[in-house]
């Protein structure tokens, strides 16, 4: 109960309004290896941006919190800020997760947000995707994926491979499914 008022106040305080969807960032996780291209959540986060009234909210570690300033006054910064009850009680409110292969990617899952999770080097899906089927579980579709020795590849072809483009039409159904049929 405490953790869904922080959340309720935080976004309030951030001047959230009714019309705004809010899509979540969690560009972080434990390797490198594992993360997606900080440029690839950039270019989503303006295309988003461009396209929909949308606010993008920071998740993670530190080292994400220099994305918000490529999104202006639309990006909530919630970076290092949360509680994991509090981090939950945020993903309630989140229309849709972004996220690499992370913890927060299952709290996610667990509190029925909608996540699109990203898996890369060694990381398979279908072992260690999100336990969901309110979402997508994205994995290159290479003869070299799931990486044995992701931490010694210097072609990092499987981050290439997801382009955010993809990830945008993913986002774009979820938030009119009206106009797509999944039959």
């Amino acid at each position: 109960k405490e953790s869904k008022q922080w959340a309720n106040e935080f976004l309030r305080a951030h001047y959230l309004r009714d019309d705004e969807k809010i899509i979540g960032f969690h560009p972080g996780a434990s390797t490198p290896h594992k993360q997606w291209p900080r440029d690839y959540f950039i270019r989503l986060g303006k295309k988003l941006l461009e396209s929909h009234r949308i606010r993008i909210i920071l998740l993670g570690t530190e080292d994400a919190a220099d994305l918000c300033h490529h999104f202006g006054n639309r990006c909530i910064n919630a970076v290092g800020k949360t509680t994991v009850s509090q981090l939950a009680a945020l993903l309630q409110h989140t229309n849709v997760f972004v996220t690499n292969d992370t913890g927060p990617m299952h709290i996610a899952a667990a509190c029925g947000t909608f996540v699109i999770s990203i898996h890369m080097g060694k990381e398979n899906c279908f072992t260690t995707g999100p336990r969901t089927l309110h979402g997508f579980a994205v994995q290159p579709l290479l003869s070299c994926h799931p990486c044995q020795y992701p931490e010694h590849c210097t072609a990092q072809t499987c981050k290439k491979n997801i382009e955010p483009d993809l990830i945008y039409e993913l986002i774009i159904r979820e938030l009119n499914p009206q106009k797509y049929s999944y039959s």
